[in-house]
């Protein structure tokens, strides 16, 4: 499942983060509502404008670091009044919005690296 939520959903998303599900209901704690999976055996988040239902067909294994999963889009869920340009992604160690950083390193601090 890919839940795509909004810049508003940030704080939200810092306890979804930094809480590990085995020991604390997360959706509770970041006040979300899961809702089961039409084709899925899994929850999506209700409160997020854009939910994608995915099956894993492939996975790329990088030994010691990390692993890629290849999946199918079986069924998509978008609200009515999704404005694109609301859309948080994290993607280098920084949450951005189209077109711009909302928080985390700078563009200068990561080419350095």
């Amino acid at each position: 499942m890919i839940n795509i939520p909004t810049k508003e959903q940030l704080d939200k998303i810092h306890i979804c983060g930094t809480i590990s599900g085995r020991n604390e209901d997360k959706y509770q704690k970041a006040s979300f509502t899961p809702l089961k999976g039409n084709q899925v055996d899994s929850y999506f988040i209700e409160e997020c404008p854009v939910n994608l239902e995915c099956q894993v067909v492939h996975h790329i294994d990088y030994e010691g670091s990390h692993k890629w999963f290849i999946g199918e889009i079986k069924e998509v869920h978008i609200d009515e009044n999704y404005i694109r340009d609301d859309a948080l992604m994290f993607w280098l160690g920084q949450f951005r919005t189209v077109g711009g950083i909302i928080e985390g390193a700078s563009n200068d601090d990561l080419l350095k690296k």
